[in-house]
């Protein structure tokens, strides 16, 4: 019987192939370029040729070298071809001599390189001999390098021995590999779907029972796992449904998690119930590479919304990129005694992208993993552009910027502190007592610059400026301002206008200032006219 299974198993091993990857899409573009190479017509070769270049921009660096040499003899051989029928073959004669001495160089250097597997360097025509190339055609690559250049017709004979050399030893073997090799079945994912669900409800079911009886779970991923290598990423998108990953609130319920006890908590946390639940999960994922594609799954899910959803997504997002994270400047990459690592390895995350998206969607839970994200980029995000995302995320989440992202310095405001109601008035005493007991926002408040308190319609003006010189709005000198007679053009908001500019009273408007207006005197704002207006406006 142990000679039976020993025989067994060594045939085993024989009819297994060495998987690889190659430039060719199938068997029927490789048998293109085959037919193409050892065709006698141009227009074939040509094809072969192009086909070749492609496999070289697809593999780089890491074309097999029977193949580039295959390029070089089939590009001699067309302007050989090409040269005859077009009646130039004397004057191309010196090219044609130039290509096949370097094909047949670079044929030889490249075989004979691979021979050379010992301390000290052997002679080629030993190494070649092991290959089966004869001397003829090392002495002929000697001639081409060192001597005088053999004449066309040794170099076509050469190049018509290597040819066949190549088609023996690697076109026909590659292509009976091929024949061998059984084509890889195409699942349809559609017609698993119901053995996916059953799946993932078997695994739920099997895991929170062994969760609850403080049992391990024994043979209950195999189906899962088969399933995860036929279709990979699509099952992403079966497992992130709501009630599984994502659970709904009778669930919760039977959990015994509290959403709105851990939506009230600072930081982001996983239950322990959830991380015990999808942990297994996670490492299967993690096992058939598919932890980056999940992450950009669930950055997509993410949304600026503050609801339990968007709690847990970032909770997962930061336990993933915790435990993928090499940085070491990623202050949290320790972990704290007694917890375990998800993974035990580390994947590749796009971390460049993954901050990309979550910028287009901030929010307090985002918030906390972008802080999380700055120091895991490369290239580094400069200090000062990190300290300008972070004051830019304090405003949209109306938070106030602490003394950890900003300077006391340079106090930074949100948008609704602006919205805080006026401060009382100080008298000159406790002036100074006063303010330094202020808050940032009520010294903002306290500056010049205070909200216009005219009712004024802003949505028919254009953004930035008022448009002094469309005819809607036009300003007029102070001594028209009192003259019933010499009234203004103006548009439909003509009296909220007016109003908004009341405090322009007794100050000058300069008319005139445009260039090239004829007939008006150009002049400027006296200093009493400057130091009135600034009065007005509060900056003096």
């Amino acid at each position: 019987m142990g000679k039976v299974k020993a025989s067994k198993t060594k045939q085993k091993d024989q009819d297994k192939v060495k998987m690889m990857v190659v430039p060719w899409r199938n068997k029927a573009e490789f048998r293109v370029v085959y037919n193409g190479i050892y065709s006698d017509e141009v227009e074939p070769k040509r094809q072969a040729m192009e086909k070749m270049l492609t496999w070289q921009s697809r593999a780089l660096s890491k074309l097999p070298i029977a193949i580039e040499s295959s390029m070089a003899l089939c590009r001699a051989c067309i302007s050989h071809l090409l040269a005859i029928e077009e009646g130039n073959f004397k004057d191309n004669y010196l090219k044609l001599v130039y290509e096949y001495s370097m094909a047949i160089i670079r044929f030889v250097n490249n075989v004979t390189e691979l021979g050379q597997t010992k301390v000290h360097r052997m002679p080629l025509h030993r190494i070649a001999d092991s290959f089966g190339i004869p001397s003829w055609i090392v002495e002929m690559r000697h001639n081409a390098t060192h001597r005088t250049m053999p004449s066309l017709s040794e170099l076509t004979a050469g190049a018509d021995w290597i040819l066949e050399w190549l088609r023996v030893d690697f076109w026909d073997a590659q292509y009976k590999i091929m024949e061998t090799i059984k084509p890889r079945k195409n699942f349809n994912f559609e017609e698993d779907r119901e053995s996916i669900d059953r799946a993932i409800e078997k695994y739920m079911a099997d895991t929170w029972k062994a969760i609850r009886s403080g049992e391990k779970v024994v043979n209950c991923y195999s189906d899962l796992l088969r399933l995860v290598e036929r279709h990979k990423s699509k099952m992403l998108s079966s497992i992130m449904r709501r009630g599984r990953f994502i659970p709904t609130p009778s669930q919760l319920e039977e959990l015994g998690i509290d959403d709105e006890e851990l939506m009230s908590s600072q930081q982001l946390r996983i239950p322990d119930v959830l991380g015990k639940l999808w942990g297994p999960l996670l490492n299967i994922l993690h096992r058939t590479k598919l932890t980056s594609s999940l992450v950009q799954l669930m950055v997509t899910m993410v949304t600026d919304k503050q609801n339990f959803q968007n709690y847990l997504l970032c909770s997962w997002l930061q336990k993933i990129i915790r435990s993928n994270a090499s940085s070491v400047d990623f202050e949290e990459r320790n972990l704290k005694p007694g917890k375990k690592k998800l993974y035990k390895y580390r994947r590749h995350i796009p971390y460049r992208l993954v901050l990309q998206k979550l910028l287009r969607r901030p929010s307090v839970y985002t918030q906390t993993l972008i802080r999380q994200l700055l120091p895991l980029q490369t290239p580094r995000v400069s200090p000062p552009t990190k300290k300008k995302i972070l004051k830019l995320l304090d405003i949209v989440c109306g938070k106030s910027v602490n003394s950890k992202s900003s300077d006391q310095s340079e106090p930074f405001h949100s948008v609704l502190d602006v919205d805080l109601k006026l401060c009382p008035a100080v008298s000159e005493d406790n002036a100074e007592e006063h303010k330094d007991s202020l808050t940032p926002a009520q010294q903002f408040c306290q500056s010049p610059w205070v909200r216009d308190q005219d009712i004024l319609n802003w949505d028919r003006i254009p953004v930035g400026a008022l448009d002094l010189d469309s005819g809607k709005i036009t300003l007029v000198a102070p001594d028209d301002l009192g003259d019933p007679d010499t009234s203004t053009e103006v548009g439909p908001d003509s009296r909220e206008v007016q109003s908004s500019m009341g405090w322009m009273k007794g100050v000058g408007i300069p008319r005139g200032m445009e260039e090239g207006d004829p007939g008006v005197t150009q002049r400027v704002w006296t200093t009493e006219e400057m130091n009135a207006v600034k009065h007005a406006m509060g900056l003096i």
